[in-house]
């Protein structure tokens, strides 16, 4: 079976704004479509946290990609991006008078259901699944069993191609950008 791919990725950083309670703030969303394949339906998504306020966002589309043009409160967007495209949103809010500690939130990217995140689908075609044939015992024995393969498929994998999709697991999790 072919899978669409597709290498998705969001970077957000602030604009403007002292960051004080009362004070605007602006950041800016970037999406990027590294391939190898065109995206329909990605979503796009970042969710202030409550001490920003009065929230409303643009969106500009580069060349091959679409969003939508503006929203007010949370962003969640369904977008196109074609390989090599970039969409940049800018968010905007006021930040509570009342506000204390840390704003932090997380803005996140995710292909549709029909497309395949290239890291997740490189990890899986790099180390072939186990046998799942012959499992017919309570659910808990299956699954121990499925593991106990999965772990013997993984130990006869070659050095570098184990290697490989272990640096592919990154601490923070492809297609989030925290600010």
């Amino acid at each position: 079976e072919l899978l669409r791919a597709a290498d998705l990725s969001i970077g957000k950083t602030v604009l403007a704004g002292a960051r004080v309670p009362g004070a605007a703030v602006t950041y800016q969303i970037t999406v990027t479509n590294q391939g190898p394949n065109d995206v329909t339906g990605a979503t796009v998504a970042d969710t202030p946290p409550a001490a920003v306020t009065h929230v409303a966002w643009t969106c500009t589309a580069g060349s091959g990609a679409t969003c939508a043009s503006s929203g007010s409160g949370a962003l969640a967007d369904t977008a196109a991006i074609q390989v090599g495209s970039t969409i940049t949103y800018t968010v905007t809010g006021t930040i509570a008078a009342s506000a204390t500690g840390d704003l932090e939130n997380t803005a996140t990217v995710a292909p549709p259901g029909s497309t395949t995140d290239l890291v997740a689908a490189a990890f899986e075609r790099l180390l072939p699944q186990a046998d799942r044939h012959e499992l017919s015992g309570s659910v808990r024995e299956d699954l121990i069993r499925l593991m106990d393969r999965q772990a013997d498929v993984i130990e006869q994998a070659p050095l570098q191609v184990t290697t490989v999709a272990w640096l592919a697991m990154v601490p923070e999790r492809a297609g989030e950008q925290s600010n």
